[in-house]
C-alpha cells in the first residue's frame, strides 16, 4: 500500500493497534498478575521473558518447547522473577532489562543493588 505511513517501533510505545495486554490472553485478563523472568541457559547466557503463567512457561522452556532459543540452548534454571499487576507492566520490564549488559543482569540476579547502581551510571565521553 503505497503512501501508508508505517510508525516506527519504540520500546516505550506500541505500534498502532497493538495492545500487549492481550498478547497472552483474552479480554477480561487485563488485571491478572504477570511475571518478568530471567532464565540461565546451558551456554550461561540469560534469556528474559514475560508471562501470565510462570509455572507453565518455565516448564515449557525447560522442555525446549517454549521458543527457538531454549530449544537450541536449553534453559537450566529460573534465576530471577518479578511479579506485576498486569502483563503490560511485565512486558515493559522485559524490554527494559533486555537492553542491559550481562553484568547488570547478573547484579540484578544476585541482588547486588550497589553494583547495579554503579553499572547504571553513564560514563562521560
Amino acid at each position: 500500500m503505497r503512501g501508508d505511513r508505517v510508525e516506527p517501533f519504540v520500546a516505550t510505545s506500541w505500534p498502532s493497534g497493538f495492545d500487549p495486554e492481550f498478547v497472552e490472553g483474552s479480554k477480561g485478563q487485563e488485571n491478572m498478575p504477570a511475571w518478568f523472568y530471567l532464565l540461565r541457559l546451558k551456554s550461561q547466557n540469560l534469556y528474559s521473558g514475560s508471562t501470565r503463567s510462570l509455572d507453565k512457561r518455565i516448564s515449557s522452556h525447560l522442555a525446549g518447547r517454549a521458543c527457538r532459543t531454549t530449544k537450541v540452548d536449553r534453559a537450566v534454571a529460573l534465576v530471577y522473577s518479578e511479579e506485576f499487576a498486569s502483563y503490560k507492566e511485565a512486558f515493559r520490564r522485559e524490554q527494559q532489562v533486555k537492553r542491559w549488559s550481562h553484568a547488570k543482569k547478573e547484579s540484578l540476579i544476585s541482588g547486588d543493588l550497589d553494583r547495579l547502581k554503579k553499572l547504571a551510571k553513564r560514563t562521560k565521553a
